[in-house]
């Protein structure tokens, strides 16, 4: 039976062996993505997504790695010796927890984001941060009628 120290161990060793991405790692685009021959000759609306998702500024997340071509009938999916190239599932996190974009880049154009401190996510995107620091205050709702205002005191039965 497997602990969870096997799977920490696993996984810190698989990363020194592929030295690339994990399932789960958080990565950005590099700077000349748009120039790489895999995705040169894709559709329009499939730049125009990754453009997107560079400008957004948001997290984006790696979902599954993938190998091109299958060397066995169960496939090669995630393996670190797979004689092919490999293929990244993405998603951009708008929130914790909450994916969306996914799309399929080659590895190439990907390179690794270092978590802050103790947490795994790379941090707050400042494009969604509140630049006003103000916050509301609410005003109480009076009715015409009297008898349909809320109490505005405790009542004594």
């Amino acid at each position: 039976m497997k602990n969870k120290f096997d799977l920490i161990f696993e996984e810190t060793i698989m990363r020194f062996q592929s030295n690339g991405l994990l399932e789960g790692d958080y990565a950005r685009l590099i700077k000349k993505w748009a120039q790489n021959p895999k995705i040169k000759d894709k559709a329009q609306s499939y730049l125009d997504r990754l453009d997107y998702m560079v400008r957004s500024g948001l997290p984006i997340k790696v979902g599954a790695i993938k190998a091109e071509r299958t060397e066995t009938t169960n496939g090669v999916v995630g393996s670190p010796d797979a004689p092919v190239g490999h293929w990244v599932d993405i998603v951009t996190e708008a929130a914790p927890g909450l994916w969306c974009n996914v799309i399929t880049v080659p590895i190439e154009i990907l390179e690794r984001v270092e978590p802050t401190g103790n947490n795994f996510s790379p941090g707050i995107s400042p494009n969604i941060i509140k630049q006003d620091p103000t916050t509301l205050k609410p005003n109480e709702v009076r009715q015409a009628d009297p008898n349909r205002n809320l109490p505005s005191a405790n009542s004594k039965i």
